[in-house]
C-alpha cells in the first residue's frame, strides 16, 4: 500500500491504547511515533497493543526517541557548530527533562547517544511562586474559583513569560481573580506600598508586575533543574561538550535561556521552532528513514534496546526561490519554495500573539515611532503599543491596523497620495504604510532563508503578491508599487489572484477530490473568505488538465472584520459608547485582549452560549449595565457573571447574519445561472472559512452542491501562489469582470448623439464616446492581445484615457458606472505627417495585470508602456487637445 500523507506523532506521558488506536485507524496515513527514550517494556507493550487494534503492521509504525527526532531537525545547526565536536541536547519540558549527547564528524555523520531523563514539575513551581507573590495582599491568599479560572491564568502566565528576560526591564500583566481584585481595590495606598512597593500595580483586570520582581521567582523555581544541568555538564565524560542545543517547552522562555547562559560557561543554541522541533524531526525521519541505521540508548533495565545511530544530512543548496506574500486585512504571512517540487512549500514560522496561536499569520498592524519611522509589525506591534499604553507613553506613536480594505473601499479614487488613518485618526501616506508591511515580510523571509540556506541573495527570489480577484486595476497597481517601494525589483514581482491560486493548491493536496479536480470537464467554485472580502470564482478543468475561468470574479466586502464590527457595536449598545471609546483610548491593551479573544472564539460560535471576558472599566457600574440589558429585552439571553458576560447563541448569531447572508446569496445566485447548472463542488478557503456558522450556512445553499474546506484553508492562497508562479500556464483563460474602453472625443452629431452628453471644447461641441475593447463576461485567453489602431492629430505624443464599466455596452464615458481607471502616454516623435504617426495599441487583458504594447506602423518600432491607474484619479484632462481616429478592434 502506498501512502500519500506522512505524519509524526509525539506521545505524551499519559495515554490509553484504545484512544490511540482510534486516532491512527481513522485515516490511511503513514506514521512515525516519537516516544520518550526512557519508556519501559510496559509502555512499549501498550503501544504494540494499540498498533494491533488499529490494524497497522510493524513496518508502518516505526518508533523514534525524542532526542533522535530533535537531532534530525537540528542537522543544519549541528553542521554550523562544526565537525568533530560534542554537543549536549537538552529537552526541557513541563513533565520531564531529557538529555542526549550528539557528536558530529568530518564526513557529516552524526552520532546521538541518550544519557538520562528526570521528571520535573518546574512550571507548576513557577506558577505557585508567582501566585504566592500576588496573594500577599489578600488575607485568603491567591485562590482560584474553578478549573476554568486556573486554566486561563496558567495560559496567560505562559504567554507573558515569553517576553521576560533576566536583565531587561518590562512588565508582566496577569489577570486578577474577581474576589481578589475586589480586596485589592479596597486596600489603602499605604498597605499596597507596604506589600508590593513599586513592583506591582493594578490596571483594570490585571496586576502589572515588574520583570525585576518576576526574575528572582523564576530563578528560585528552576534552581533544582538548573543545578542538575550543571552537574551533567561537569561530569568527566562530558567535559568535551562545546555547545548545548536547547529545545522543549522551556526553551521558548528567554529568561530560562538567560539563566542557563549565566550559570554555564558554554555556548547555548535555541533550536528553531522549539515546540515543534521533535515533530518535524519525526517527519524528516520518515522522508529519509535510511538515515537511521542503529541506536545507542542507555536505558537502565532495557539494555537489549541498545544500538548505534548515524545520520547524514540531506540538505542541498538551491538558488531558485519562489516567495508569496499575503498582506491580508486581518492577518499576513508568507510562504516559499526552494527547488522545483511544487508541493514542497514552507510557510513562515508561527507568530505568537501573547495568548494563543491563532494561525500561521500575524496581524496586519504597523507601529511607527514618534519620528514616524518603522518600529514593528504584527503581534510585536500590537503588544508593544499595549505596553506603551500601560505606561501612558503611547501618545506620539502611531499604530495602523486592518488598512488593506482601503484599497477596496476608497470612494474618491485611489492614487499615490491616498492616506490611511492610525487608530487615533492621524494620517500617513498609504503607500508608505503598505511598503513598510511588505518590507517586514521580505526581511523575515530573507532571515528564514539565510538561516537554512547559504548563498541566497534577493536577486534569486521571485516574489508573488496575492490580491483579491475583485480588486480594481488601481488597487493591484498600488500593491505592486508598494512592493517596489519596499525594495523589491519590479521585474521580480508578480501578482496572483487569491481564489484562483487557492484552486491550484487544492489540486495538489485534497486527497478525496484530487482526481475530480484533474478530470476534464469538472466545474467547481472557489469562495475565498478572509478578513476583509469574500472573493468568488468558478473554474473548469480543460482537456489538458488546466484551469479555465467560466464566470467573472465576484464578491464584496463581506469578510470576518464585518462580524467584529457587529460584535463591538453590540458591546457598545450594552456598555455605552463613551465607555467603549475610553477603553480604546485609555486602556488599549484591555481592548486588544477583547479583540484577540473574540477572534479566537468567533470561529466556533454555533449553538451554545458565548462567554467573553469584560474589562473592569466597562462593567464598573453593574446596575446600570443590567438595566440596559433589560431595556434591550435581553434579560433571558445576556447575563453578567463575575468578570464575564454570558451571551445566548441566538444573540451571537446575529453578529454574523448580514455577512453570511451576503456571501450565501451571492453563491446561490451564481450557481443558479443556467450555464453553471453542473457545478457541484464549492471549495472554501481563507481565514473566515473556519467559521462554523458560515460552514453550516454554505452547506444549506444547495442540496446538489458539496462544500469542501481544505486542510490549512487559511494558508491555501499562499501555497497556491507559490505553485502558480512555477506553473503560470495552468490558467488558460479568464472572464472579464468589467468592460474596458477608451475615451474617444468626436464632434457632436445631433442625429447620432445624446445632446445631454455634449460639451464645448476648443470652441467645438463634442461628445466623449466609450470606445470599447472588451466587455464584461467576455472570455479572454491568456496571451490574447486586442489591437486598436489610432491616427493622432498631435505631433509628438498622445494620451489615451482608459475607462471601465460594469455594463456590457456603455455608449459614453459619462454613463452610469463608467470610471476612468488610468491612462497611457504614447510618444510618436518620429515621422513628419500624421499618417506616418499612426500607431497600434495592443492590450493584453487576460493576465493578472493589464499589459500594453505600442507599435508605430510606418517604422515597426514597438515598445512596452503601462496602464497607469494611480495618476490623478478622478481628474479629467483634455486628450492632447485633439480628437482620436481609431480603426476597428482586432484580436490577435
Amino acid at each position: 500500500m502506498s501512502y500519500s500523507v506522512k505524519a509524526s506523532v509525539q506521545v505524551g506521558n499519559i495515554f490509553q491504547h484504545f484512544q490511540l488506536s482510534k486516532i491512527i485507524s481513522s485515516i490511511p496515513w503513514s506514521w512515525v511515533f516519537i516516544v520518550p527514550a526512557t519508556w519501559n517494556t510496559k509502555a512499549q507493550t501498550c503501544l504494540t497493543n494499540s498498533e494491533m487494534q488499529s490494524r497497522l503492521s510493524v513496518d508502518t509504525l516505526p518508533l523514534l526517541s525524542d532526542a533522535e527526532a530533535a537531532s534530525f531537525a537540528c542537522l543544519e545547526e549541528l553542521n554550523n557548530i562544526g565537525a568533530n565536536k560534542k554537543c549536549l541536547l537538552i529537552n526541557w519540558n513541563e513533565a520531564y527533562t531529557e538529555f542526549a549527547e550528539v557528536e558530529s564528524s568530518f564526513d557529516k555523520t552524526t552520532r546521538v547517544s541518550f544519557l538520562e531523563s528526570k521528571p520535573s514539575n518546574d512550571m507548576d513551581t513557577v506558577q505557585e511562586n508567582i501566585q504566592s507573590f500576588m496573594g500577599l495582599g489578600a488575607d485568603t491568599g491567591f485562590q482560584f474559583a474553578d478549573f476554568t479560572d486556573k486554566s486561563e491564568f496558567t495560559h496567560k502566565l505562559k504567554s507573558e513569560l515569553r517576553s521576560v528576560y533576566l536583565e531587561k526591564s518590562g512588565h508582566m500583566s496577569l489577570p486578577l481573580l474577581h474576589n481578589f481584585r475586589q480586596r485589592f481595590s479596597e486596600m489603602s495606598d499605604s498597605r499596597k506600598q507596604e506589600v508590593f512597593g513599586d513592583t506591582a500595580q493594578m490596571r483594570g483586570n490585571k496586576l502589572r508586575i515588574k520583570h525585576e520582581m518576576i526574575a528572582p521567582l523564576v530563578i528560585e523555581s528552576l534552581e533544582k533543574t538548573v543545578g542538575y544541568v550543571k552537574e551533567i555538564v561537569s561530569r568527566p565524560e562530558n567535559r568535551g561538550v562545546t555547545d548545548i542545543i536547547f529545545f522543549g517547552d522551556f526553551a521558548k522562555y528567554p529568561i530560562v535561556v538567560d539563566i542557563l547562559k549565566s550559570k554555564l560557561n558554554i555556548s547555548i543554541h535555541v533550536a528553531d521552532d522549539v515546540e515543534t522541533v521533535i515533530l518535524k524531526g519525526g517527519a524528516l525521519f520518515w522522508l529519509s528513514p535510511e538515515i537511521v541505521t542503529s541506536r545507542i540508548l542507555r536505558i537502565p533495565g532495557n539494555e537489549d534496546y541498545a544500538s548505534n545511530i548515524w545520520t547524514e544530512p540531506k540538505v542541498t543548496a538551491q538558488h531558485l526561490v519562489i516567495a508569496a506574500f499575503d498582506l491580508g486585512t486581518t492577518f499576513s504571512g508568507f510562504a516559499y519554495s526552494i527547488g522545483n517540487n511544487p508541493t514542497e512549500i514552507w510557510a513562515n514560522k508561527p507568530w505568537y500573539n501573547g495568548e494563543q496561536l491563532l494561525s500561521l499569520k500575524t496581524p496586519t498592524s504597523v507601529l511607527l515611532k514618534p519620528d514616524k519611522t518603522f518600529h514593528s509589525f504584527g503581534f510585536d506591534a500590537e503588544n508593544e503599543y499595549s505596553h506603551l499604553a500601560e505606561e501612558n507613553n503611547h501618545e506620539n506613536w502611531m499604530l495602523f491596523r486592518r488598512f488593506k480594505m482601503l484599497l477596496h473601499q476608497t470612494k474618491d479614487g485611489l492614487h499615490r497620495e491616498t492616506t490611511v488613518e492610525d487608530i487615533s485618526g492621524r494620517k500617513m501616506p498609504a503607500l508608505t504604510i503598505f511598503s513598510m508591511a511588505i518590507r517586514y515580510l521580505k526581511e523575515q523571509l530573507m532571515e528564514t532563508l539565510l538561516s537554512s540556506k547559504a548563498g541566497i541573495s534577493e536577486s534569486d527570489i521571485m516574489y508573488v503578491i496575492t490580491v483579491p480577484a475583485i480588486w480594481s486595476d488601481g488597487a493591484k497597481q498600488f500593491m505592486k508599487e508598494a512592493a517596489i517601494e519596499a525594495g523589491i525589483d519590479g521585474k521580480q514581482i508578480g501578482l496572483a489572484l487569491e481564489p484562483e491560486v487557492a484552486a491550484i493548491w487544492c489540486r495538489h493536496i485534497q486527497i478525496d477530490v484530487k482526481n475530480e479536480l484533474l478530470k476534464p470537464g469538472t466545474r467547481f467554485m472557489v469562495v475565498d473568505v478572509g478578513g476583509g472580502t469574500a472573493d468568488v470564482s468558478v473554474q473548469e478543468i480543460t482537456p489538458n488538465a488546466r484551469l479555465k475561468e467560466i464566470h467573472r470574479p465576484d464578491g464584496g466586502a463581506w469578510g470576518g472584520t464585518n462580524v467584529d464590527n457587529e460584535f463591538f457595536n453590540w458591546i457598545e449598545s450594552i456598555f455605552g459608547q463613551k465607555e467603549l471609546h475610553n477603553l480604546k483610548k485609555k486602556q488599549i491593551c484591555e481592548f486588544f485582549d477583547m479583540v484577540k479573544e473574540f477572534e479566537y472564539k468567533k470561529r466556533n460560535i454555533r449553538n451554545k452560549n458565548v462567554f467573553i471576558q469584560i474589562p473592569f472599566s466597562l462593567r464598573e457600574d453593574a446596575i446600570k449595565i443590567e438595566n440596559q440589558i433589560e431595556n434591550l429585552g435581553l434579560s433571558t439571553q445576556v447575563k453578567l457573571i463575575k468578570d464575564k458576560i454570558q451571551i445566548g447563541a441566538d444573540v451571537a448569531k446575529g453578529w454574523f447574519s448580514a455577512t453570511i447572508n451576503n456571501i450565501t446569496l451571492l453563491v446561490k445566485t451564481i450557481l443558479e445561472e443556467p450555464h453553471l447548472d453542473n457545478v457541484h463542488l464549492v471549495i472554501m478557503v481563507g481565514g473566515f472559512s473556519e467559521c462554523k456558522l458560515l460552514q453550516s450556512a454554505m452547506n444549506d445553499v444547495s442540496p446538489n452542491v458539496r462544500v469542501l474546506i481544505p486542510e490549512d484553508a487559511g494558508i491555501a492562497v499562499l501555497k497556491g501562489a507559490v505553485v502558480f508562479a512555477r506553473e503560470p500556464r495552468v490558467i488558460t483563460s479568464r472572464v472579464m469582470q468589467c468592460s474596458y474602453g477608451i475615451n474617444k472625443p468626436v464632434e457632436y452629431d445631433a442625429k447620432e448623439h445624446d445632446c445631454s452628453k455634449a460639451v464645448i471644447e476648443n470652441g467645438k461641441k463634442v461628445v466623449h464616446l466609450f470606445e470599447q475593447f472588451v466587455k464584461i463576461n467576455d472570455e479572454v485567453r491568456i496571451g490574447e492581445e486586442i489591437v486598436k489602431g489610432f491616427k493622432p492629430t498631435s505631433l509628438n505624443e498622445t494620451r489615451l484615457d482608459i475607462y471601465s464599466s460594469p455594463h456590457p455596452n456603455p455608449r459614453y464615458i459619462s454613463d452610469r458606472g463608467c470610471t476612468k481607471i488610468g491612462e497611457i502616454i504614447v510618444k510618436h516623435e518620429s515621422g513628419k505627417t500624421m499618417d506616418e504617426k499612426i500607431f497600434d495599441v495592443l492590450f493584453e487583458f487576460g493576465k493578472t495585470e493589464v499589459f500594453v504594447r505600442v507599435i508605430l506602423r510606418i517604422s515597426g518600432e514597438q515598445f512596452g508602456t503601462k496602464l497607469d491607474c494611480l495618476e490623478a484619479e478622478g481628474k479629467t484632462k483634455p486628450v492632447s487637445g485633439s480628437y482620436l481616429n481609431s480603426d476597428e478592434t482586432k484580436i490577435k
